[in-house]
């Protein structure tokens, strides 16, 4: 799911509770995670745990966390005021005119928060229902199996302890799991956080006539089961040319579909059927070995420092001596033993392979990944020059372990027309120059996507020679805009790169680094 949204795979946790239930959580997507149930993974089949996992994905991409807790927080607020106002209810005082002065402030406070409270908690449950309701259309949408998710909400329906939170505060956050986990009697059903189950199922199962199954643990499938998926599977999604897996970083891929810069740049939460065929195909051409170091703290910074390991053998003898002298030993010994083998891996499963590693290295502490951080600044910095792959592994990499491991205070976006139109001139100028070699096409690039982003009779800058270095402080610097130049910025990016309908890796790449910064997870450019 993550892979098929262009975004890192986040930190997956399990909830030590036999009830189905899950949830996400974070500000934003750098510091998002994942959590479900025990009881999710004893009694949903792995088509069902998709649906509930593609559910919490809508959550995320859509942005529903930030606006949970934005929501909490100003409910707490309201709620604050009350408390005050019984604080001063009970306050005495030897002047007996203050005193009635402050127990009438009191009552008016009280009376502000708790009806504040009252009021909140409903405008909380409205809204609360209705991202349910497009979350589990979301979930149908991501997987293309509307039995996955509609399995799950069943289940829910036909086990005793339905999808109950066994902890105190559980009624607190209830909006944030993905059926209501609040315990005790609710007085009414207009608090309730989540729409009734029945409703939720009759939207994706019209002929649903209210019976839950009776609900056992699941085995593990048998390789009868996995073929019989892996059949419906492969009728699904359309399958990949093996060549485009294949091909050289500076190589031409395959010619765009006919899709529209707009309709490329803007898919963010709108994972479609074939990003997730596409991620599929990249996931199996991952040799497992691979994968299953990725998901280890110390072989997940080996695969990183692998990654980053040069073609000349002298520059990569000087690369593996430093990690020798630098590093962690047992660091130095797994890089050596998956070099081979990431040497081998195809262009294209790069970056795939180094969003399956962020869970693991997200559980270095601050120490380790200091030293993990100057390795790869030494690694990169061996040769003295920095490639576009350098770039985009550092930049996706660190930028998403830095919003955990080394938060910085957030800043307040800016709009600066003059400074974001040149920012974005030095960004398109580097992007177009990837994308051809001939001078006409780099220069028609760059000048039908600045136009997209100036506007008709806005002024395009002539074109700028343009570092990795001040591409990289450009592109800070828009990263600092409106949501709404944000999503700008994307468009003139994708105008930029699909402008002679055809995408390399290098651009791919690229445009994922851009997405990363701008915080923008863009879904692959699916090739035809």
């Amino acid at each position: 799911m993550a892979i098929a949204s262009g975004m890192p795979v986040p930190p997956v946790y399990v909830i030590p509770e036999e009830s189905i239930n899950a949830f996400a959580a974070g500000y934003q997507q750098e510091d998002a995670i994942v959590a479900v149930s025990e009881g999710c993974m004893k009694y949903l089949t792995r088509d069902e745990l998709q649906g509930v996992v593609a559910h919490e994905f809508s959550h995320i991409l859509n942005g529903d966390m930030k606006q949970n807790i934005r929501i909490l927080g100003i409910i707490f607020g309201i709620l604050a005021l009350g408390q005050i106002g019984m604080m001063l209810m009970r306050a005495r005082s030897s002047n007996s005119k203050d005193s009635g002065g402050i127990v009438l402030l009191g009552v008016g406070l009280f009376a502000i928060g708790f009806g504040g409270v009252f009021f909140g908690r409903l405008i909380q449950a409205a809204i609360s229902r209705q991202r349910e309701f497009l979350a589990d259309a979301s979930a149908v949408q991501f997987t293309r199996n509307p039995d996955g998710i509609t399995g799950a909400l069943k289940k829910i329906g036909g086990i005793p302890d339905h999808s109950t939170i066994n902890a105190a505060e559980a009624g607190e956050i209830s909006h944030m799991f993905f059926s209501d986990a609040f315990i005790g009697n609710r007085l009414s059903d207009i608090f309730a956080t989540h729409p009734p189950l029945a409703d939720r199922i009759r939207r994706l199962d019209p002929d649903f006539d209210g019976t839950y199954p009776y609900v056992r643990p699941v085995a593990q499938a048998s390789e009868e089961k996995q073929a019989r998926s892996a059949n419906r599977l492969a009728t699904m999604i359309p399958a990949l040319d093996p060549a485009a897996m294949v091909v050289a970083a500076d190589a031409t891929v395959y010619p765009l579909a006919d899709v529209q810069p707009e309709e490329a740049a803007t898919q963010v939460g709108n994972v479609t059927e074939r990003e997730l065929g596409y991620a599929h195909e990249l996931i199996e051409s991952i040799p497992l070995g691979l994968r299953e170091a990725a998901q280890q703290a110390y072989t997940a910074r080996a695969v990183v420092y692998c990654l980053l390991l040069d073609h000349d053998q002298g520059i990569r003898d000087r690369q593996l001596l430093q990690l020798a002298s630098q590093a962690n030993s047992r660091d130095h010994y797994e890089t050596l033993r998956l070099s081979d083998t990431v040497r081998e891996l195809p262009d294209a499963c790069r970056l795939p392979l180094i969003d399956l590693t962020i869970p693991a290295l997200l559980e270095m502490s601050p120490g380790q990944y200091e030293t993990f951080r100057q390795q790869v600044e030494g690694l990169i910095q061996a040769d003295g020059q920095l490639s576009l792959f350098e770039y985009t592994l550092h930049t996706v990499v660190l930028h998403h372990l830095d919003a955990t491991l080394r938060p910085k205070k957030r800043v307040r976006p800016r709009n600066n027309p003059d400074l974001n139109r040149t920012n974005m001139s030095r960004v398109l100028s580097l992007l177009a120059k990837e994308g051809s070699a001939k001078p006409a096409a780099v220069q028609h690039a760059y000048e039908a996507s600045m136009r997209r982003f100036v506007g008709p009779t806005g002024t395009i800058p002539p074109a700028p020679a343009t570092t990795l270095t001040e591409f990289d402080a450009a592109l800070q610097s828009l990263a600092l805009c409106s949501l709404k130049i944000e999503r700008e910025v994307m468009i003139a990016c994708a105008t930029c790169v699909m402008d002679d309908r055809k995408v390399t890796i290098r651009e791919a790449e690229l445009l994922r680094a851009i997405g990363a910064v701008i915080g923008c997870p863009k879904p692959a450019l699916i090739l035809d």
